[in-house]
């Protein structure tokens, strides 16, 4: 847990964030008011109880979203771009790199709002992601300025400003996700993991020619077995936050899940960014990095 108070060079940080983009990216492309005509029934985000429901009836507000957000991302991805190429000052580029990072995650909360207010049922696919973009957008808010004179200097992918607290805090998050997920199963439904809700499940939206559903509907021995499994897998996610061991077969095994839920089932679940940023926070890509040791520096002496 020490490497949350450490510095680290950006690699990972703007790769992360360009991947993290991209996710976001996707899931405001997926957006729609396909159910608008449906009544309002209740609020489903903070904008709906900041605003009246006469606002999410215009056409013009999801469009709107979407340009604001995609034209702040674009700014925001392409910063080590345009912030060698531009005249202004560097304390004015990271004035621009910061504020352009915060529209986007406003940008993307309003799509997020906007979305879930004509919806009949809420879409949990965005949370993740905003509060990711929130992370990100906290680094250039404290670092904006190491950040553009890195850039200016070629020396940005050298420099240590990715600060550990940003990837600690992420997969704090990730992994909080997911135990409440297994959790609020459990107060919902105490027997939720008894293997007859999978089974009618499956009966009623799976995949008949799965041989995963076809396993499930054999005997409820074996749906009990997978729900439990998830069940367990979830309520358990936050020992990714301490243990990087762990965190990498904490990530595989929700990954399977989320698989196999695909091949199930015939309808779709939309996993697809869960799925990204997984493998994105919880697999080895990120290295703490180990300090010289008194050891090490007394051999270096000596050698000399």
């Amino acid at each position: 847990m020490k490497f949350w108070t450490e510095l680290y060079t950006a690699r990972f940080g703007q790769i992360s964030l360009w991947i993290l983009l991209l996710t976001a990216s996707y899931l405001v492309l997926e957006t729609h008011l396909q159910y608008q005509y449906l009544p309002k029934g209740d609020n489903l985000s903070i904008l709906g109880y900041l605003l009246p429901a006469s606002f999410w009836d215009s056409l013009l507000v999801l469009p709107l979203g979407k340009t604001v957000f995609f034209l702040s991302a674009l700014c925001w991805a392409l910063l080590p771009v345009w912030a060698k190429k531009i005249s202004l000052s560097e304390d004015k580029i990271a004035q621009i790199a910061i504020i352009s990072a915060w529209v986007c995650v406003f940008g993307y909360f309003f799509v997020a709002c906007t979305y879930w207010e004509n919806l009949p049922w809420i879409r949990h696919k965005f949370v993740l992601p905003f509060w990711l973009l929130t992370l990100n957008a906290l680094w250039y808010q404290f670092y904006g300025g190491q950040i553009v004179g890195a850039l200016k200097r070629n020396e940005f992918l050298k420099v240590e400003i990715y600060p550990g607290w940003v990837y600690g805090a992420s997969v704090f998050f990730i992994s909080v996700f997911y135990t409440f997920s297994g959790v609020s199963k459990m107060m919902a439904a105490p027997d939720w993991a008894s293997g007859l809700s999978l089974q009618l499940w499956t009966i009623a939206y799976g995949d008949q020619s799965s041989p995963v559903a076809r396993l499930i509907l054999e005997d409820r021995m074996y749906a009990r077995i997978l729900q439990t499994s998830v069940l367990s897998l979830e309520s358990l996610s936050f020992l990714a936050i301490f243990f990087a061991p762990l965190r990498v077969l904490i990530a595989i095994g929700l990954f399977a899940f989320h698989c196999a839920v695909d091949m199930v089932f015939s309808i779709k679940i939309p996993f697809e960014s869960q799925k990204i940023l997984l493998l994105l926070y919880f697999l080895p890509w990120f290295r703490i990095k180990k300090k010289q040791t008194t050891t090490d520096q007394n051999q270096s002496i000596s050698e000399v």
